[in-house]
């Protein structure tokens, strides 16, 4: 017989307490588990006309007596994202058995939360208790929300000054300081009294500032405060229009926020925060006006020395991999630059870095000699990168890439050797030990990767299971453990239709495998056609039509072949985006019609966790010493 817990007891009466609260016109409604929150509200007026406002809400009860327990609720940093990736704002509600009390705080904003590295904690005060009077600060939030969502405002944007009441006291003096700058930048913000009437709110706390545009996603901005004068005017001017700008940007209100920065010349901004760098260059970088960002920054570095500021715009223009022609020359001139400067000044470690950040531009783009030339340039004045984990890292990839497998290989050991940082080296050694033939090695290292990182879930790991288990299965079926590749003979048996021999030759002809993906099809041979399928996707990655067979196979097939297809899904649509998603519907429509529905929602569940891929490079302080950002 069923038991009911105590917090599904708890879970029951904090929702019948949420209920009582609201206004009768208002309507809640259950929400389903997949968006991870208890209910929606639907606000109507008085009439019972539809407002078009909505919330989520999230309910956490607790049955504690303790203050801390009352007031602090921890959430996994995800969830907490999750909930700010809605276009709809999330009203978390803690219920206080204990006090017979609710306290609120919404999920964006980010004041009321104190970041402690995976967790997030969020803050709630007597000052935020729900009842049926607040109903109206709902109302007023949820509709500032949506306008600032819409984009319904234009400058001056209506702002709004408050006191941060998570602050331990109220700072007067800098409440009236931004006052008086608002005033002064008023073609750009419109000061009033009233935070329903605001767009953009101030919150003055101890220390810091925040920017928030009524709490929408990747809208909120933090600065520090200090020595507020006359003199400091100019500066704090900046930084609000800065702040400014990064919001519009994120709006992608961009032509506004170039007409505001290049205005009141933002740039200067830029070299005395390095803060706001990830901010602003992206946009700026990546836009139209390219060119002329990167010549003012020409002029505010200092050749004497290295420049954050010019790492920092280096790394994200080698992390544009969609730069049209035009760009790619510019961005080469601005590289070919920086080795000017060094080489001008003699200054060797000067020389190294900046032909290491070309060598790393080229690779981007692919153009992988020219990226070896200039590795080994910089080898040439800095042997320190002798010792460097991420140098032999680097070099094993170019050298995978020009069919070196080999060398490809040991530039990975050693890497791995000197301790490297890079989280993809053990797969990228048995990536490399597999096409040159070592399959019972490769099978091994991608097996120590996917144990080493199983949780976690920050790279992806979809490539690296599908080769783990398409090896791993020929292996155990009879395939060789070592093989001397010969690609030349193996097309030339294929092309005569005598697949065993093609395999015979080369195991990683992806062609082969289709065709006898196709064979064992006709004989029945489910699991075999399904492994077969795989190894022809993933050794002949730009056949789209190979990851749409891969894919169909995996779901008719076994039930141990169904687990892989979350992986083939993921890596096709990595590899050919929503061609592959299309081709697939087609396909299905007309010859598996039955599964039709239910694998397009399965793909578009799948699709929503997909990790968007980062950058990463390396900001030097000296021969040694170095920071490593993702952007």
């Amino acid at each position: 017989m069923a038991k009911r817990t105590n917090n599904h007891i708890l879970e029951d009466k904090s929702r019948h307490v949420f209920n009582e609260v609201m206004p009768d016109n208002w309507v809640v409604r259950d929400k389903g588990k997949d968006y991870g929150i208890d209910c929606e509200v639907e606000i109507f007026d008085k009439d019972g006309n539809s407002t078009g406002c909505l919330f989520y809400v999230q309910l956490k009860a607790t049955e504690s007596d303790k203050k801390y327990t009352i007031k602090n609720v921890s959430f996994k940093y995800e969830k907490i994202a999750q909930f700010q990736s809605y276009n709809t704002p999330v009203l978390i509600v803690r219920y206080s058995h204990y006090e017979k009390k609710q306290y609120f705080s919404w999920a964006n904003d980010i004041i009321s939360q104190n970041n402690t590295g995976n967790n997030i904690i969020v803050k709630f005060l007597d000052e935020k208790v729900l009842d049926i009077e607040t109903s109206e600060k709902i109302h007023d939030y949820v509709l500032r929300f949506n306008n600032a969502l819409k984009g319904n405002f234009r400058l001056p944007i209506p702002t709004f000054i408050e006191h941060d009441i998570y602050s331990d006291k109220t700072n007067i003096e800098a409440q009236q300081y931004f006052k008086k700058l608002l005033t002064k930048n008023n073609q750009y913000f419109k000061y009033v009294r009233n935070e329903t009437e605001s767009i953009l709110q101030l919150k003055i706390g101890k220390s810091k500032v925040y920017l928030s545009l009524s709490d929408i996603q990747f809208s909120s901005i933090a600065f520090e405060t200090e020595n507020l004068s006359e003199k400091a005017d100019e500066y704090y001017s900046d930084i609000l229009l800065a702040c400014l700008c990064i919001i519009l940007f994120n709006l992608n209100k961009t032509e506004i926020a170039n007409a505001i920065f290049f205005k009141n010349n933002l740039i200067r901004i830029l070299n005395l925060r390095e803060d706001f760098l990830k901010h602003f260059l992206p946009h700026l970088l990546s836009g139209d006006y390219c060119e002329k960002v990167l010549d003012e920054i020409e002029g505010i570095f200092d050749i004497e020395k290295d420049n954050y500021l010019q790492n920092i715009s280096l790394a994200i223009l080698m992390a544009s991999k969609s730069l049209n022609n035009e760009k790619q020359k510019i961005c080469l001139n601005f590289m070919e630059k920086q080795v000017e400067y060094s080489t001008r000044r003699d200054y060797k470690l000067g020389i190294a870095i900046s032909n290491y950040n070309l060598g790393n531009f080229h690779k981007n783009l692919g153009n992988w000699r020219e990226a070896l030339k200039c590795y080994f340039i910089a080898k040439k004045h800095n042997r320190n990168y002798l010792d460097q984990c991420y140098y032999y890292s680097d070099l094993g990839g170019i050298f995978f890439e020009l069919k070196k497998y080999r060398i490809s290989s040991k530039l990975y050991e050693k890497s791995i050797q000197l301790n490297t940082d890079n989280l993809m080296a053990k797969a990228l050694l048995g990536d490399s030990l597999l096409h040159i033939g070592d399959y019972k090695s490769a099978v091994e290292y991608f097996d120590e990767f996917l144990t080493e990182q199983r949780e976690n879930n920050r790279i992806p790991k979809e490539e690296w299971y599908l080769k783990y288990f398409s090896i791993k299965t020929l292996i155990l079926s009879g395939y060789p453990e070592i093989q001397f590749r010969n690609s030349a003979e193996s097309l030339k048996s294929l092309e005569l239709n005598n697949i065993e021999q093609a395999i015979d030759f080369d195991m990683l002809n992806g062609d082969a495998w289709f065709q006898n993906a196709l064979a064992a099809q006709d004989n029945d041979d489910k699991l075999q056609a399904f492994v077969s399928f795989v190894m022809s996707a993933l050794f002949k990655k730009e056949n789209m039509f190979y990851w749409v067979s891969a894919t169909i196979s995996g779901i008719i097939t076994t039930e141990e072949s169904f687990l892989h297809v979350v992986d083939i899904i993921k890596l096709a649509y990595f590899y050919h985006g929503e061609k592959y998603i299309d081709i697939l519907y087609e396909y299905t429509t007309k010859h598996f019609p039955e599964v039709k529905e239910s694998m397009m929602k399965l793909i578009g569940n799948i699709l929503t966790e997909i990790n968007k891929p980062s950058f990463t490079f390396r900001v030097f302080d000296n021969e040694f010493n170095y920071e490593t950002h993702q952007i």
